[in-house]
């Protein structure tokens, strides 16, 4: 079944159905059908599909909507979608929390190669240049403040 464990687009589903025989015609009508039933729709599928990127691992608003368009996800649509998410964590607090859950990955590098990997794998989640290097250097900053507060405790 093509709706079993997700919500597919329009054109996705449009697409799959025409590829089984399908008349193109009544594969647009069965879709047609099962959104005004609530079963699916693009909508729907741009809601869930944000809703559980974020929850897997924070990105970036262009990757989100990159993520949906290439689905078939009108721009419009994609955009809207993706500026629903909570207005409380912006994409600056989705890259440092990134880099907060990928820099246990990295303890054992250097300095430079951390910064490099956290800085890759922001670049990767769609953050631009400005961000990813703010959420790096906060998170490293914090890391490098961490390890020398507690190293000498005779100082005053």
């Amino acid at each position: 079944m093509l709706l079993k464990h997700r919500s597919r687009t329009r054109k996705e589903l449009v697409d799959r159905l025409i590829d089984r025989g399908i008349d193109p015609a009544l594969a647009a009508a069965t879709f047609d059908e099962l959104e005004r039933l609530g079963l699916t729709g693009d909508r729907r599928y741009a809601e869930e599909t944000v809703r559980l990127e974020l929850s897997r691992r924070p990105a970036s608003d262009e990757f989100l909507e990159h993520r949906l368009t290439s689905r078939g996800i009108a721009d419009p649509l994609a955009e809207r979608e993706v500026r629903r998410q909570p207005a409380e964590q912006g994409e600056l607090d989705r890259a440092l929390e990134l880099a907060r859950r990928t820099l246990p990955r990295l303890l054992a590098r250097d300095d430079a190669k951390r910064r490099a990997k956290l800085f890759g794998v922001l670049a990767r989640r769609g953050f631009d240049a400005d961000t990813a290097a703010r959420a790096v250097e906060a998170v490293l900053g914090a890391n490098q403040n961490d390890d020398h507060t507690g190293a000498n405790h005779d100082e005053p």
